[in-house]
């Protein structure tokens, strides 16, 4: 499973981007259940994934610190989210909202993209 890391973190990265944009145009409940089930095979197949690009590219030193940093940013963002998501709701609609996910997991998986070419040596190419 790890000789296809960056495929498992793209691959969830763009599963995750499609389903907020589904619930945009959801109108039934399958739409809904649907875009519930896409949101969660991307959560399983990236996060696990991230968890582990970042054991195999820390230094041997710092494994425990790079990994504790990516635990808290994803604990901030279950902490913040629903506050972040009802203040967006609140000033505006759903649709922004899930716009605005889109338009950050995207930036996300682009950021990740720039940061994987530049950094990465040849020699650990996936």
């Amino acid at each position: 499973m790890s000789r296809h890391l960056n495929g498992r973190i793209y691959s969830g990265i763009a599963l995750l981007a499609v389903s907020f944009p589904l619930l945009i145009v959801a109108h039934h409940y399958g739409m809904f259940v649907a875009s519930m089930t896409i949101l969660t095979l991307g959560e399983i197949t990236a996060l696990p994934a991230i968890s582990t690009y970042v054991d195999r590219f820390a230094p041997e030193t710092q494994k425990g610190r790079y990994q504790g940093f990516v635990q808290g940013c994803a604990a901030s963002g279950r902490a913040l989210g629903p506050l972040v998501g009802a203040i967006i709701i609140d000033g505006s609609s759903y649709r922004v909202l899930f716009v605005a996910a889109t338009v950050v997991i995207t930036i996300v998986a682009c950021i990740h993209a720039v940061i994987n070419r530049t950094w990465r040596q040849p020699s650990q190419a996936d």
